[in-house]
């Protein structure tokens, strides 16, 4: 019996000291997000929409901003002169630059604004859902 015993306390003695340097390795929430960030689908796809939702707020503000148009033109005329007096050449040309600033546009910016960023708060909290 105490052959048996002694056989147990040795291959209890020789796995624990075997299995001690085996850590238990545990992920750490960052890198459990991370690894979520990097290999989901669904979250990307819509942290993607977010990005795109963030957009609208510049494209809204842009209503605050002048607008800038230009133009040119030219024209070339050739006319024959009767009695065979020759030709007549006559290139004229013309450009212009416009600019607008609205100067106030009932709210309709500044509503503009306020509803993107809204949507921008919405897709946000659709995505922390996700």
């Amino acid at each position: 019996m105490p052959s048996v015993r002694k056989s147990l306390f040795t291959a209890v003695l020789v796995s624990a000291t075997a299995l001690s340097p085996l850590a238990a390795s545990a992920e750490t929430i960052t890198g459990a997000l991370a690894k979520a960030y990097q290999y989901n689908s669904t979250l990307n796809s819509s942290r993607a929409g977010v990005r795109v939702t963030d957009e609208s707020v510049a494209i809204a503000k842009s209503g605050w901003r002048p607008t800038i148009t230009g133009s040119a033109n030219i024209d070339y005329t050739n006319t024959r002169q009767a009695n065979g007096g020759g030709n007549s050449k006559l290139t004229s040309g013309s450009y212009g630059i416009q600019i607008n600033q609205s100067l106030f546009d009932g709210f309709q910016t500044r509503n503009n604004v306020a509803a993107a960023e809204s949507q921008v708060k919405a897709s946000v909290e659709s995505l922390r859902n996700t």
